[in-house]
């Protein structure tokens, strides 16, 4: 329960009032998920490895509450399994999260038939407790989509981003 709510502080002092926008990660995740929306991808599906489980569906509860004002915003869908790549339209965006060593073999391969498909996937592995590192957390990058989510990233000031390959599962 202290670790807990240690680290329940820490985020509350990250994103303060006296927290700049570029060292915020609610300003930045908003950036993110706004960036996606306007690109057409109004559907987020997060998938999160057991040792980051409870992040998806704190996030989905929290990006649909915030962002679904007057007809608008943001559909994030977590804790959904994979279904054929049919089922799925332009308007998806898929975030894999993983901390370092959770290989998945099956997911990775769901995953890679989406992707050619047409499908756009990034997966991230986390390399480092994000508290205190916030912005400096080592994160590898995988998916054709991966350029494009580093540039984000970069974006929102993470200094630590490394590409590792286009294929499923490489991060």
């Amino acid at each position: 329960v202290r670790t807990f709510i240690r680290h329940a502080l820490s985020m509350v002092r990250s994103c303060g009032p006296d927290v700049p926008p570029s060292e915020n990660p609610g300003v930045q995740l908003g950036l993110a998920m706004g960036l996606a929306g306007l690109d057409g991808r109004d559907k987020v599906t997060i998938l999160a490895s057991k040792k980051v489980a409870d992040f998806g569906a704190w996030a989905e509860q929290l990006i649909a509450e915030s962002t679904g004002k007057e007809g608008k915003g943001l559909i994030p869908i977590a804790d959904e399994p994979l279904g054929d790549p049919s089922v799925y339209g332009n308007d998806r965006f898929f975030i894999d999260i993983r901390v370092e060593g959770e290989a998945d073999a099956a997911l990775d391969s769901k995953l890679a038939a989406i992707e050619a498909a047409g499908g756009r996937y990034v997966d991230v592995a986390v390399l480092a407790p994000v508290d205190p590192a916030r912005l400096k957390v080592p994160l590898l990058l995988a998916g054709h989509a991966a350029a494009d989510a580093a540039e984000a990233l970069a974006g929102m000031e993470f200094a630590k981003i490394r590409i590792v390959g286009a294929e499923i599962g490489r991060a």
